[in-house]
């Protein structure tokens, strides 16, 4: 992933892995980044290589059926606006006649998720592979309509996640959701639009405004990586137990102060 992705949180200089590794006191000297970026790239070239010639024997062995279950996601990363995805093949193996699986790895995800640039996308990892939309015989995704959406052009069946379907249902057990599919599939046929709640402002202005406040902070660390580790960098204050009990005050409320 590290070489896939370019990402920049190397092994060599990465602070979460220092701080692990000085946990178990042991004396270690991380090699040097131009060494393991060598390594780690020799390592996802083999990888690669052999990944393909394993999906070329398989394509040569069903001929010109379509043989492979597509799986794929995006997400953004934590602490940061970068987005990536997923590529995962499933096939039958006309051998052992047993589902296998495999990875085709992970990819920085450019642009905005919209039905266009995922098409493109997803083209364009297939293609790294020597692989067509011709040779996939079926989708899976979440029920994302822009996901939907680009793979419906496609033509192969999409078959909606099982898992994403139980997180659904369960926080609509739970009360945690709005409006239902089935609702919503009335509405639109009806060709009505969702009913906007109107929100009430909070009659506490400093209650406001304190909350207010937090959000902002909460969303400047969700979507900054540099913000992250200056606070995780930032050193807690030695108050006893009692004393953050009868203040109320924990060390990560000092943390905020000093920033």
């Amino acid at each position: 992933m590290q070489v896939m992705t370019s990402s920049s949180h190397a092994f060599a200089s990465n602070d979460f892995v220092c701080a692990f590794l000085d946990g178990f006191r042991v004396s270690y000297a991380p090699p040097a980044n131009n060494t393991l970026i060598h390594h780690l790239t020799e390592i996802a070239a083999y990888v690669a290589t052999d990944l393909q010639r394993s999906l070329a024997d398989i394509a040569e062995a069903y001929g010109c059926v379509p043989w492979a279950h597509v799986s794929t996601d995006m997400w953004t990363a934590r602490h940061s606006r970068e987005s990536y995805g997923a590529v995962v093949i499933r096939y039958v193996d006309l051998d052992t006649l047993l589902a296998t699986e495999k990875s085709l790895g992970v990819w920085r995800f450019p642009g905005k998720h919209d039905h266009q640039s995922i098409q493109t996308w997803l083209t364009a990892q297939l293609a790294s592979f020597n692989l067509a939309v011709s040779d996939v015989a079926s989708f899976t995704t979440d029920a994302g309509a822009n996901v939907k959406k680009a793979l419906d052009d496609f033509g192969p069946a999409w078959i909606a996640c099982v898992a994403h379907g139980l997180h659904n249902a369960v926080r609509h057990a739970l009360g945690a959701s709005g409006e239902t599919p089935n609702l919503r599939a009335a509405r639109m046929l009806a060709g009505g639009r969702r009913a906007q709640r109107a929100r009430v402002a909070c009659r506490n202005g400093p209650a406001n405004e304190l909350l207010g406040r937090l959000r902002a902070t909460v969303r400047s660390f969700q979507h900054s990586d540099a913000a992250a580790q200056q606070m995780s960098g930032l050193q807690s204050p030695r108050i006893p137990p009692s004393a953050v009990f009868s203040q109320r005050w924990p060390p990560a409320g000092a943390r905020l102060t000093s920033l």
